[in-house]
């Protein structure tokens, strides 16, 4: 027996229907759910750089003394769903600065912001009083809580600059701030002190390297006459000091030291006297070198100096460039980029060129001896790499609960992103802690400061976005009309 069809072919206008009402469906309850989370916003008070301040000070009461060695890092402007990483990079950072043999966690003050105490991040007075100096050091040009002008002094007549707070935040929890921590500044963005902290001078003051690179030997324990008349350094000659096929050969080396051990390169621009496969001697002429360090808690430590041993921020764009993110290699963050990726975990892996022995000429048998105890035990010196690597993963396990690549990139994710990244409106409304309609974000933004007239806030008024300096340039007046709102 054949039944009729009870549901016939459907026709292709009612499909067309129902997914045109579907959408429109979705398309209101996102509206919906946008203006809740906008009124839920406005209703609990968005977090801004006048709230974090607040909380600041209310949590400094606590301390009592103790609140001289506190500084906060907010994790207000932090991009929705993007909590875990920051404080993945920040307990990265804080431990790569540490000048204390412990691992150190951020304490958690609320749900955005977090407490360092300088104590626990040094061991000695004379340690944290120049950690907490290097933070100072950072204040003078910190753009969200303080203004920055340059002033003459009426005695000496000499252009100074001033370092002001701003007047968007409350100036009563500024002094009380001020007066408690005696700092100019004790709270910072997490991913502005992560972006400065793991930069060049301010790197260098909070690690405490010295200038010149003998005097960082001897800070590590290191005799370097020692080490050669024990041939207790390894090292290998490198074809190829980076991924370019126009990368120079170079050498590397490796120093025990106290901590673990101590890594060093030696870069020169390319020429037939400063290759290595000519020059047997151990030390070759050398135009820059790079050092990695174990310091004291496990982590690696990173400086750059250039062939006469002096400190630098960056290298010489002849010898050496950032591979990974083209342009100058930076002390700290060039070197997260190149040692923590892929299988480096911290230390680039590199194969050994051994230079065919018809061609080595020793002026003594002293030398010739030299060369082999250095060079010829390339097994040994590849266990030390994997004994090194291991030493810093566990160290930053326990400091982050991840691996080294892991955490390195969760760094340098944030410092391209904070210095990297396009400001658009709303952005700028997060940063400036103005509530915002995700699908209307200029409207929010000229809501709050329509009345500036500042050309690099109409640029984002227009709908178009702005770089990270562009943005700070502006920060103070914006800011400013927000919070007459």
């Amino acid at each position: 027996m054949i039944f009729p069809d009870r549901h016939p072919p459907e026709h292709p206008y009612d499909s067309l229907t129902r997914s045109v009402r579907r959408l429109t469906w979705i398309a209101v309850a996102a509206l919906a759910l946008s203006l809740v989370s906008l009124a839920v916003s406005i209703a609990k008070g968005q977090d801004s750089p006048r709230s974090e301040l607040h909380a600041a000070r209310l949590h400094a009461e606590t301390l009592g003394q103790s609140a001289l060695q506190a500084r906060f890092i907010s994790f207000y402007a932090v991009p929705a769903g993007k909590h875990d990483e920051y404080l993945t990079a920040l307990r990265f950072a804080v431990n790569s600065v540490s000048r204390t043999a412990l691992i150190v966690q951020p304490v958690q003050v609320t749900p955005t912001l977090y407490r360092l105490d300088a104590t626990r991040l040094a061991p000695e007075t004379s340690d944290w009083n120049a950690w907490l100096g290097a933070w100072e050091s950072m204040v003078t040009d910190e753009t969200y809580w303080h203004l920055t002008t340059q002033a003459i002094d009426p005695r000496t007549k000499a252009v100074k600059t001033v370092v002001t707070d701003s007047g968007a935040i409350d100036l009563k929890d500024a002094a009380a701030l001020r007066a408690m921590t005696g700092s100019a500044g004790a709270i910072m963005r997490v991913d502005d002190f992560i972006s400065r902290a793991l930069d060049g001078p301010a790197y260098y003051r909070f690690v405490g390297i010295p200038e010149k690179l003998a005097d960082y030997f001897k800070s590590h324990g290191l005799d370097d006459k020692q080490v050669r008349s024990l041939y207790a350094a390894h090292a290998a000659n490198i074809q190829q000091r980076g991924p370019s096929p126009k990368s120079a050969p170079g050498r590397i080396a490796r120093y025990p030291t106290p901590l673990g051990s101590g890594w060093i390169t030696f870069d020169a621009i390319e020429s037939p006297d400063k290759d290595p496969f000519r020059a047997p001697a151990f030390f070759v002429k050398a135009d820059a070198h790079e050092t990695i360090f174990t310091r004291p808690n496990g982590f690696h430590e990173f400086a750059l100096w250039s062939g006469s041993g002096s400190r630098l921020d960056a290298a010489d764009i002849k010898v050496a460039i950032d591979y990974e993110k083209p342009g100058e290699l930076r002390t700290a963050s060039s070197c997260l980029r190149c040692h923590y990726h892929d299988e480096h975990e911290g230390l680039r892996s590199f194969k050994h060129y051994a230079p065919r022995s018809a061609v080595i000429r020793f002026s003594t048998a002293k030398a010739a001896q030299e060369y082999g105890a250095v060079f010829d035990r390339q097994e040994l010196l590849q266990r030390e790499v994997a004994r090194d690597r291991e030493d810093l993963a566990e160290a930053v396990m326990i400091a982050c609960g991840c691996s080294p690549n892991e955490a390195a990139t969760a760094a340098v994710n944030v410092i391209d992103r904070y210095n990297d990244g396009r400001i658009d409106a709303l952005t700028a409304c997060r940063e400036l802690g103005i509530p915002a309609d995700p699908f209307l974000p200029v409207e929010s933004l000229a809501a709050a400061c329509g009345a500036t007239t500042d050309e690099v806030a109409l640029i984002l008024l227009d709908g178009e976005s702005v770089s990270r300096v562009q943005f700070q340039s502006c920060y103070a007046e914006l800011a400013l009309l927000a919070a007459a709102k």
